[in-house]
């Protein structure tokens, strides 16, 4: 699965500009997180046309950068995700960075960064974890 991170000033309106530029473009967002720092923040997106998400924010001048992530299923019960988590750590993997999003069929979904992206996905498929 494409994420987008987009460099943004920290200032008002600019999240609004930058979302009215998504749907103004047709696109659908399916997940998002903004961590800040004083002068800017980084948006991280998941949308269904990435490539013309990308092309439609540089056009606006805004630094876009398109990364592997993995979206994993996880069942909605205590312990849930400590057990996900914890079987890529027991294998080796780090994570950089996890969100959460809500999938359109209302099941919990995680998206994450990890190192050697594919590898994960595969354990975790074969471990029972429904995954893009």
């Amino acid at each position: 699965m494409k994420q987008l991170s987009v460099f943004v000033e920290n200032s008002s309106g600019r999240l609004a500009e930058i979302t009215k530029s998504i749907s103004d473009a047709g696109i659908d967002i399916l997940a998002m997180s903004l961590a800040d720092t004083t002068n800017f923040g980084i948006l991280r997106m998941v949308v269904d046309k990435p490539e013309v998400a990308r092309d439609s924010l540089a056009a606006k001048g805004l630094t876009v950068k398109l990364s592997d992530v993995t979206a994993v299923y996880i069942p909605d019960k205590v312990g849930a995700l400590t057990d996900c988590v914890k079987l890529l750590s027991d294998h080796g993997f780090s994570i950089d960075y996890i969100y959460a999003a809500i999938s359109r069929k209302g099941e919990a979904v995680m998206i994450m960064r990890v190192h050697t992206h594919a590898d994960a996905e595969k354990l975790l498929a074969q471990s029972g974890y429904k995954v893009e």
